[in-house]
């Protein structure tokens, strides 16, 4: 083989490699602006998201431990006292739907530094939607309570949502004036099912508490919550 030919081939070979070490680079390079892109979009929504999840929380607890659901029963009291616990779900359903926007959920749940949040929101929609739980009949899945659907969560999620810079969530106040035009069709079977007497001893918000503790604390690095 002549030295020409020799030359040609080694040249070959080297612009391959380089061409496939870029690709892999590239790649590599890509891999990483995207778990960066993650990471700081975190951190950007990471106190509202705590406070949704720790007031959500502090309600839930309220209704297990307190008789929080008793004002259900004061007329004089009787909205507020709902709406104000509806909303607490709909802060949790908003920020994340700010959090994720419409293609970042694998992202979040890929990247290491973000994984930990976004398994405990996927475990708390899974547990909010799963019809397993607090059935009146064991054997008849339609007597599950308070369920709410993942397409009933993204829904009220899409709707808190305000496309400001940076996005934000609607106030109660916002909330509560348009609840019953553009909330109730989606909260209206988990609403209806709140009962001051049967659920206290929910095994779904006994295993919601504990869930939203776990994510109050990954997402409360600076002790924010004590």
């Amino acid at each position: 083989m002549s030295d020409v030919v020799i030359s040609a081939v080694v040249a070959g070979a080297v612009s391959l490699v380089v061409t496939f070490g870029k690709i892999a680079w590239d790649g590599r390079q890509k891999k990483q602006d995207r778990q960066l892109a993650a990471r700081e979009k975190l951190d950007r929504y990471r106190e509202p998201l705590l406070t949704a999840a720790d007031g959500l929380g502090s309600r839930d607890n309220n209704i297990r431990n307190d008789g929080f659901l008793s004002y259900l029963d004061v007329p004089e009291r009787q909205r507020t006292a709902l709406l104000g616990t509806l909303f607490r779900f709909a802060q949790l359903f908003g920020w994340t739907e700010i959090l994720y926007g419409t293609f970042d959920r694998l992202r979040f749940e890929r990247d290491t530094s973000t994984k930990a949040v976004a398994d405990a929101l996927r475990d708390i929609g899974r547990l909010l939607a799963v019809d397993r739980v607090d059935r009146t009949d064991p054997a008849d899945p339609t007597t599950t309570r308070l369920m709410i659907w993942r397409e009933e969560q993204r829904a009220i999620g899409e709707l808190m949502r305000v496309n400001s810079d940076p996005p934000r969530c609607l106030s109660f106040d916002s909330f509560a004036r348009q609840y019953d035009e553009r909330f109730s069709p989606w909260f209206a079977t988990f609403a209806a099912q709140l009962d001051p007497a049967s659920t206290p001893s929910s095994e779904r918000l006994a295993e919601l508490q504990r869930l939203l503790a776990g994510l109050v604390r990954e997402l409360d690095v600076d002790l924010i919550v004590l």
